[in-house]
């Protein structure tokens, strides 16, 4: 006789093999009507840490992510990943939580979308119409996480979502001359070149760098930074770790001779290697880092 827990078991196995199954035989639907998006339109400025993820960087690493955010199976998370070709995400973090503000390129049919996000899986629906748009937008909601297909090319999650929806919308019925102006992204412009540039490695760019840093080094660090950016590659010679390089951007330069100090001694161990840049800028380059602490640092 079967118990009810592995009959349950069962039924979510199978939901999840179905729904995998459908999206490698599904194309999508129909061509996105309007404007084209950029997904890192849809951020907004209000993050203290902002990610690039190629999925040509870590295929694995993209997975990872939805299956923390996403609140997805193992399955259905490997399902979504392979239609996802990049994530762009704002982070807040604090000792007790983490906020993310998320938005993606994706091939995902949207008429699968509800099977994925139905009501026996945990998920309620809503819906609203953004302004000036022709379509209504629905919103699904765990109890934790939002999250939103705005289009067959575009998922967005997290905080904010209403936001997201309604420049989505608006860049996508924008006129010819108003969409040719550029980004309509808040994002400061070295922050917007620097994660749009990912191709086949994760970037990243933190403006507010503290909790990063200490989360990183695992020690509170007062450096007096205005930011860092950085990037992440998988190491050739091992699967399971990044090699790191880092540019940090002091308040001035006497704050730098401070901070290259400490952060010497608190990377010192990785072999990594440091480079004045400019007056308030340090390099390090060489950092060595496994993919489950980088997965902590972006979580919880």
């Amino acid at each position: 006789m079967i118990k009810n827990g592995e009959s349950v078991l069962r039924r979510s196995r199978l939901c999840s093999l179905t729904f995998l199954l459908a999206l490698l035989i599904s194309g999508c639907a129909s061509a996105p009507q309007g404007n084209p998006v950029n997904p890192l339109d849809l951020l907004d400025e209000n993050s203290a840490f902002y990610i690039a993820v190629p999925a040509a960087a870590d295929r694995e690493f993209t997975e990872r992510l939805i299956q923390s955010y996403g609140g997805l199976s193992e399955g259905d998370s490997a399902a979504v990943s392979g239609r996802i070709e990049r994530i762009y995400a704002g982070i807040n973090r604090s000792r007790s939580s983490v906020e993310i503000q998320a938005s993606a390129e994706c091939s995902v049919p949207l008429r699968l979308v509800p099977r994925l996000l139905s009501k026996k899986n945990g998920w309620t629906a809503s819906e609203f119409v953004p302004e000036n748009a022709q379509e209504t937008v629905r919103i699904y909601y765990d109890g934790n996480m939002q999250i939103s297909f705005l289009s067959e090319s575009n998922v967005c999650l997290g905080r904010g979502i209403r936001d997201m929806a309604e420049t989505f919308c608006a860049i996508r019925s924008a006129d010819a001359e108003s969409y040719g102006k550029g980004s309509y992204s808040p994002l400061e412009n070295d922050v917007y070149l620097w994660l749009s540039g990912a191709e086949n490695e994760i970037r990243f760019y933190a403006d507010r760098p503290q909790s990063f840093l200490t989360v990183l080094t695992g020690t509170s660090l007062d450096l007096r930074l205005d930011s860092v950016k950085g990037t992440f590659v998988s190491d050739p010679a091992h699967e399971d770790q990044y090699i790191l390089d880092m540019d940090f951007r002091f308040r001035n330069e006497k704050y730098l001779k401070a901070g290259k100090a400490l952060l010497n001694l608190a990377f010192g161990l990785t072999n990594s290697q440091s480079e004045v840049l400019a007056p308030e800028e340090l390099s390090i380059h060489g950092i060595k880092i496994s993919k489950k602490q980088l997965l902590k640092i972006l979580t919880l």
